[in-house]
């Protein structure tokens, strides 16, 4: 039984770097474990980072999986809190991106911006999606005049991440 499990990880391996519905399955299943996974918060202090208990100052969780970052979840807004951006990083056992997941809410235009982004194994974009909504219904809508987008950074490794360097002194 132990060796067809790491057969079958072995043989999923490729399908995790160019297939997107194979991308998705991982994506839930991280979600669904991250609630029993250890998990460290980390807050932006001034221009450098530090860990952090959970508190109303977070601003990213990460989710490892026996010592590895599966999730890093960071949430940015602005001083006046016309807007929010939460993105979530999910990656690979062996530190790539597989896929990121945006939600900004914001006053400048009235809108819940909805992005998804896949990539493969060495970085390069699978797919990427962009749903406007309307935030009080959830339904489709086209930008309204004034629409100020937000984008979240790309992490490719999970090294990359501006905090990365804390979660490696802890271990």
């Amino acid at each position: 039984i132990i060796l067809m499990v790491l057969a079958t990880q072995a043989f999923a391996q490729p399908a995790l770097c160019t297939d997107v519905k194979q991308i998705d399955v991982y994506r839930k299943g991280v979600d669904a474990v991250a609630p029993h996974l250890t998990k460290r918060s980390f807050a932006k202090v001034g221009e450098s980072w530090r860990e952090v208990a959970k508190s109303e100052n977070e601003v990213a969780t990460v989710a490892l999986e026996d010592k590895t970052l599966v999730r890093a979840t960071v949430t940015t807004a602005d001083d006046t809190g016309d807007w929010l951006l939460k993105t979530s990083y999910y990656y690979r056992g062996d530190g790539t991106l597989a896929r990121q997941s945006e939600e900004l809410d914001t006053m400048n235009g009235n809108a819940r911006v909805l992005r998804d982004a896949y990539f493969t194994c060495t970085g390069e974009l699978l797919k990427r999606t962009t749903r406007h909504l309307d935030p009080s219904t959830n339904r489709p809508k086209l930008p309204e005049a004034g629409f100020a987008d937000h984008a979240a950074p790309v992490y490719r490794r999970a090294r990359d991440l501006p905090f990365f360097r804390l979660l490696t002194l802890r271990r």
